[in-house]
């Protein structure tokens, strides 16, 4: 009788045993699982930044061109106009 109880009481802590290991091992793959979910957002989001950088870098050299180009036209065109109209003196 003694031995039958201690053998139902070494099954119940086993069973206890084996289900606290599952359970540790469904977390630790929702844990990799997560990690793996973030390396891959990171590698993504890496992939799409690098040139959405190079785009911006681009297109900010670019209008410093367009911008430069146009002033340098306004200046062009204004300043002759503005001599003329005498609204600028040259003093020698």
């Amino acid at each position: 009788m003694c031995a039958c109880i201690r053998r139902r009481q070494r099954m119940e802590v086993l069973t206890c045993f084996r289900s606290e290991v599952r359970r540790g091992l469904r977390l630790l793959m929702k844990a990799a699982t997560a990690e793996r979910w973030h390396m891959c957002w990171a590698i993504l989001l890496s992939m799409f930044l690098l040139p959405m950088n190079l785009m911006l870098m681009v297109v900010a050299g670019v209008g410093f061109v367009v911008l430069s180009t146009l002033v340098a036209i306004v200046a062009v065109v204004v300043y002759p106009l503005a001599y003329i109209n005498g609204l600028v003196s040259v003093r020698v």
